[in-house]
């Protein structure tokens, strides 16, 4: 994957794996769409330790509004951004990034099939619990693409000034992916 400029991508991985895949790649690894598990207790977020370990060999993590990973629906913009400020603490400003999983693309039909599939006939409700089985409705804050924007108000709310909230709203994704999307073939 290093050899050929794909992107190690560690959301759906577990922390064993994950710490694996970090201490392997020749080359920096990311959590597309994850939040940090002392914030938010989630299997699919990140510990502390794993942040760290993440930031140190030069990855990323895209923050996610999602509401399964943020404990619902309930999440206010600036409670999202606290998450994100929890982050950047821990890993600092240049290892930040907005990572939606949002579906919103998606017809219903659609998120019904990725989820129960001609493989099961078991519902598969993915990051869902059995206190929360399904696709819950997204933070009000972030219902629709044309909400983006919100992110960055957010941001500023928490105290995030205009170079950082440019770095967390894309800055920091554009060059994560310019270097990663780089193959080194013979």
């Amino acid at each position: 994957m290093n050899r050929i400029g794909m992107i190690v991508d560690l959301s759906h991985t577990g922390p064993i794996t994950s710490m694996q895949a970090i201490t392997a790649s020749e080359r920096p690894v990311m959590a597309s769409h994850a939040n940090a598990a002392a914030v938010w207790r989630h299997p699919r977020n990140l510990s502390d330790e794993l942040l760290r370990a993440l930031a140190d060999r030069g990855g990323i993590i895209g923050c996610a509004p999602y509401p399964h990973l943020t404990g619902g629906d309930e999440v206010t913009g600036r409670q999202w951004a606290e998450g994100v400020a929890h982050c950047v603490e821990v890993m600092g400003i240049d290892h930040v990034a907005i990572g939606t999983d949002s579906s919103h693309h998606f017809s219903d039909d659609d998120l019904r099939f990725i989820r129960e599939g001609y493989w099961t006939h078991e519902p598969n409700f993915g990051a869902g619990s059995p206190d929360k089985p399904g696709w819950l409705p997204w933070p009000a804050f972030f219902r629709t693409p044309a909400d983006f924007a919100n992110f960055d108000t957010v941001l500023s709310e928490v105290g995030f000034d205009d170079a950082e909230r440019a770095k967390i709203m894309g800055g920091n994704l554009m060059r994560f992916y310019g270097e990663g999307f780089n193959p080194q073939l013979p």
